[in-house]
């Protein structure tokens, strides 16, 4: 069943492991936004 990114500030819904990893290893790994192209 479908469930919220727990993170505030996301509110996605069917997150997914990957998805929440992701805001995992910024946490972990904080990096700037690339310079726009």
């Amino acid at each position: 069943r479908p469930f919220k990114c727990l993170f505030e500030g996301c509110g996605r819904t069917y997150i997914t492991i990957a998805h929440f990893k992701r805001h995992v290893d910024k946490m972990v790994h904080p990096q700037p936004d690339p310079p726009p192209q």
